[in-house]
């Protein structure tokens, strides 16, 4: 299987609060840590094996019982839908190829908190496609929406019925080597076609060491965006506008090395070293999930089981730390359940058959 780090998980519930709070042009800055959380509590979760008829590279669990899988070579579907209670394979979806419903490559995005849609984003088409999941179950020939997106797009959500907000790849935190660009943009759900207008000048090249991932709460007017490679989570409105900032847990930044291309840098993290803070990232009502990676320019290694710890932390919509949550496994990627009490964790495993680990909060 492809090598994904093992992830320490945070649970964070709406808001993001700490000690340390002040305003920064208009933005609320908040810097916290992990004894920001001052209850703690370990979970022990159950190991189920499925033999899965794919490759997967990775998968979520949708209705407590369908799995979406992501296969990394697939022979023919780059997605599976399989259901879990019965152990069989229920569909194929996103055939392989150049054609006009074709695809040449997927990057899976299941961030609806009532399982209701997933997205299939084809970066080498430059298009998203959203599929909705009760049709793909009673259609066979079902064709998902299809949205055209800029070539520097590293992820997408749903906003509304006309618009998805993108994650722009040539943002970076770093002010020595930034663009003149925001993190966030908008993009019509009615672009079938590339927008004459949707290159930008840069000068570094940093979609290499930039991305995250953006979840959109359906009830409030709030988005949420993890920026998997530095310290930050960010807060806007729908109207795109920052609020608040989180900083932490800890502050330690990327190290950068920068090749010279000419008319551009190319930005990469520094030769032998990794890093990542968060990976996953879930939403459930007031709440939001997030993977906690915690590799800090820490060299690059083959045995990933030196990342042994699985930490949720918990907060609430008022900013408060309620908890630090200890899990007795890995779990590189995760599902919440509908109804927030279950987490449907994927084992870190280097062959088949694979592991769903689950956990009651």
């Amino acid at each position: 299987m492809k090598k994904i780090l093992k992830i320490s998980i945070i649970i964070t519930v709406a808001f993001l609060s700490c000690k340390k709070s002040y305003k920064e042009k208009n933005i609320e800055i908040i810097k916290f840590n992990e004894s920001s959380f001052e209850n703690k509590k370990y979970i022990n979760g159950s190991i189920d094996k499925i033999n899965l008829p794919c490759n997967p590279i990775y998968f979520y669990l949708y209705r407590d019982s369908i799995l979406i899988i992501n296969n990394i070579k697939p022979d023919l579907y780059y997605i599976t839908l399989y259901n879990l209670k019965k152990q069989q394979k229920i569909k194929e979806i996103a055939r392989r190829g150049k054609g006009p419903n074709e695809y040449l490559s997927s990057y899976l995005i299941c961030d609806d908190e009532n399982h209701n849609y997933f997205i299939v984003q084809d970066i080498h088409k430059n298009e998203v496609s959203i599929f909705y999941l009760d049709s793909v179950l009673k259609k066979d020939n079902y064709i998902p929406e299809r949205v055209k997106v800029p070539y520097y797009t590293r992820t997408v959500a749903i906003l509304d019925s006309n618009y998805l907000v993108g994650y722009n790849g040539y943002y970076l935190m770093n002010e020595k080597y930034k663009n003149n660009v925001n993190c966030l943009f908008l993009i019509n759900r009615k672009n079938k076609a590339k927008n004459k207008n949707e290159d930008i000048p840069f000068k570094y090249f940093t979609i290499n060491a930039t991305g995250g991932k953006i979840l959109v709460s359906e009830r409030k007017d709030l988005i949420w965006v993890v920026h998997y490679y530095f310290p930050r989570i960010d807060l806007y409105n729908k109207k795109l506008q920052k609020i608040k900032s989180f900083y932490g847990p800890k502050s330690e930044e990327p190290i950068y090395e920068i090749y010279n291309r000419g008319d551009y840098q190319e930005i990469y993290f520094a030769k032998g070293l990794e890093y990542q803070v968060y990976n996953e990232a879930q939403i459930k009502g007031d709440s939001i999930f997030i993977g906690y990676i915690a590799v800090y320019n820490k060299p690059i290694i083959k045995n990933l089981s030196v990342y042994n710890n699985s930490i949720i932390l918990l907060l609430n919509a008022t900013g408060k730390f309620i908890y630090k949550y200890y899990l007795d496994h890995n779990a590189r990627f995760f599902t919440i359940d509908k109804t927030g009490k279950k987490l449907y964790g994927q084992q870190e495993l280097d062959h088949c058959p694979e592991e769903i680990i689950t956990y009651d909060f």
